[in-house]
Order: C-alpha cells, then sequence, then structure tokens
C-alpha cells in the first residue's frame, strides 16, 4: 500500500460520516452512525478484476456496507483518484467498477468519484454514456473534484473532514523536492495546526486531523519539522496532543513497509518516553495495525 493509499484509507474510515456529509448529504439524513460500517475492501479485491494497466497508486478505491435508520443496508462505493490525470476515461472506470459489483454481488452502489486534478477536456467527469445502434446506456455517479473548491469555505467550515480536502487541494502546491517545497509544507502545516487548536472540536478529531494532515503533507526537512515541533507546543499550550517522538516514528515505518529497525526505535522511545507518551504509542500501535508481537514486545520493554 502506498503512502497516499494509505492516509486516504485512513482519512475515509476516521472520518467517514464528515464525508458523506460533505459529499452525499442527502444519504449522510439516512444512514444510522450508531451502527459501525463494515468495510468491504477484500470483497471488493476479489471482484474488481481490473486489468493491470488500470491497478496503480494512483487509486484508492473502497467499498462500504452502511447500516440505514429503516433497518436496510446501502453498499457505498468511493473512488479516489489521487495523482488525478490518468490514461483512460474515469467514468469508463466507474462504469466498470458498477457492473462488476452487479455481476457479483446483485448489488447497485451509491458510487463517488474523489477526483483530485482536473481531468483531460475530452472527458466528461460524472457520467457514462452508451449510443450505438439503439442500444442506450446512462450511468450517472457522484463526483467531487478536489481542485475545485473554495480555500476560505474549507478553512472556515464546521466539517472537519474539510481540512482534509483542504491539505490535499494543496498537496499540488507543495509536491516535489527542494528548500523552497519544504517552506510552503511548513507553512500550510502552521496555517492548518493553528486552525485547528481554535476550531474548539473534539480533542479526539483535533488530534486525528493533526496526524493525518502531517501524513498528507509530509515536511522532510528534519530542521522545519524539528521548528514545526516547537511552535505546536507553543500553540497548543497544556493541552498536548501533538505526535509524540515514539508515534512519528511508528508512522514513518508503517508508511515506509519496514520491518527492519523495529527493536532499534522501540528502544529509543522507551529512553526518552514518559508514561502518558508510552499509553498514547500502545494506542497509536493498536489503531493502525501493527502486529500484536510487536506490541507486546514493546509492554515488556516498559516493565
Amino acid at each position: 500500500m502506498s503512502i497516499k493509499d494509505s492516509w486516504w484509507k485512513d482519512c475515509i474510515r476516521r472520518f467517514l460520516p464528515e464525508l458523506i456529509l460533505k459529499m452525499i448529504p442527502e444519504l449522510y439524513y439516512d444512514v444510522d452512525f450508531t451502527k459501525k460500517p463494515n468495510f468491504l475492501s477484500q470483497e471488493l479485491q476479489d471482484t474488481l478484476q481490473i486489468p493491470n494497466e488500470h491497478n496503480s497508486a494512483r487509486f484508492v478505491d473502497e467499498l462500504i456496507e452502511i447500516q440505514l435508520k429503516t433497518g436496510d443496508t446501502q453498499w457505498v462505493l468511493l473512488h479516489i483518484e489521487v495523482q488525478g490525470k490518468g490514461n483512460y476515461d474515469i467514468s469508463w472506470r466507474m462504469m466498470l467498477y458498477c457492473c462488476l459489483i452487479f455481476a457479483h454481488y446483485h448489488k447497485m452502489p451509491v458510487a463517488l468519484a474523489i477526483l483530485t486534478d482536473k481531468r483531460p477536456k475530452k472527458e466528461t467527469p460524472g457520467i457514462f454514456e452508451f449510443n450505438q445502434y439503439g442500444t442506450k446506456h446512462t450511468y450517472v455517479y457522484n463526483l467531487f473534484e478536489i481542485y475545485k473548491q473554495d480555500d476560505a469555505e474549507l478553512l472556515n467550515s464546521n466539517n472537519p473532514f474539510d481540512i482534509i480536502i483542504y491539505a490535499a487541494k494543496k498537496y499540488n502546491d507543495y509536491n516535489g523536492r527542494g528548500k523552497k517545497k519544504e517552506l510552503k509544507k511548513f507553512s500550510y502545516l502552521k496555517e492548518i495546526t493553528q486552525l485547528l487548536f481554535n476550531k474548539g472540536w473534539k480533542r479526539d478529531d483535533i488530534r486525528a486531523l493533526l496526524i493525518l494532515t502531517e501524513r498528507i503533507i509530509r515536511l522532510k526537512d528534519k530542521e522545519l519539522r524539528l521548528q514545526y515541533r516547537t511552535e505546536t507546543e507553543k500553540m497548543e499550550g497544556k493541552n498536548k496532543m501533538a505526535l509524540s517522538f515514539i508515534e512519528e516514528w511508528l508512522l514513518e515505518e508503517r508508511e515506509k513497509g519496514r520491518s527492519d529497525g523495529i527493536s532499534q526505535g522501540i528502544s529509543q522511545g522507551i529512553s526518552q518516553g514518559r508514561n502518558e507518551e508510552f499509553e498514547r504509542a500502545v494506542e497509536f500501535m493498536t489503531s493502525h495495525g501493527i502486529k500484536p508481537e510487536i506490541i507486546s514486545q514493546f509492554k515488556n520493554s516498559k516493565l
């Protein structure tokens, strides 16, 4: 799983109600959010036998079964095109998904495509049309285009998912190498962090958004990262919510897919850690799929 794929999936799972409210509001008011959604990622992988040339880290796909207030269930298909400009028609892909899911499960999903960048002018995202020799088919799906969203509206919104949209929208501005790009990342991180501390949202939501936006922006310059940490501590005051050293290390290890350096990283973390950070690290490991044996090793090292 790529870094982009990983943080998009985590954003969807952590803020699914907020995503639906933003992008499919008519569905939001019918959903029973007291019931946990069922993420059918494996079923989606098994069903969508798409040719290899169309399988790429540029795409993030989720199939979610959600409970409605009526007691019925509804499947929601989310497709995110991470880099925007693909080598085929986005509507063709959405139609293919729909056909494969219906053929395999006899279910029609509510479909949503999220585009992070513009598509070629020859395409018409949001609709698939076929009309040949008397056979006509029109398939319309939900479409959300991140690059068209207004910055001020996103930053002034009371919907936490708009912060994620803003960070994703700005990705194209700072994506690349060099000091200038890193300074842009630093500026965006400071802006978002200060905004989050001023929002008055739930502590857990703010902390999750801090983690997710840092993953999206991925500030790599060590000096700027240290400066950001220092300024974040000043912003948050006594309510410590920023990533601890061990959370940051675990995040990097998980995203890079590394299995080496685990023991060394754990020992370094413990030697610098405090009890509060230790508990937060265990919680972070558990919620982010770190193997139980690694968590156990980490706990035993503390004893």
